[in-house]
């Protein structure tokens, strides 16, 4: 098992920046639509994935997005029998220690 296709969201990292209740990526995003061009232009050290999270441990979460899709795809197959590798299991901890703001 591996990834179903592939994914149509901006590449990881994201990061959350509190000062400004923002997520952002380091990555511009393929959008060729005039309601979001602003989409394309860095802004405050990235490029916007997501604005007005109020709460840190949100924007913490919502950064963590790419890599816990990752985590789960990878540890969907552990159930069929397969031993996860150190890589493995370091990417899903990982991404929990992302999600969480650690």
């Amino acid at each position: 098992m591996g990834r179903i296709g592939k994914p149509e969201h901006t590449p990881a990292p994201w990061r959350y920046i509190d000062e400004y209740s923002m997520v952002v990526s380091d990555v511009a995003q393929d959008i060729n639509h005039d309601r979001f061009k602003g989409f394309n232009e860095k802004i405050r050290g990235g490029f916007l994935i997501c604005e007005s999270v109020p709460l840190t441990t949100n924007g913490e979460l919502i950064a963590a997005a790419p890599e816990m899709l990752e985590a789960l795809e990878i540890a969907q197959h552990w159930g069929y029998g397969q031993t996860p590798s150190i890589e493995e299991e370091e990417k899903v901890q990982n991404a929990i220690k992302k999600a969480r703001g650690l």
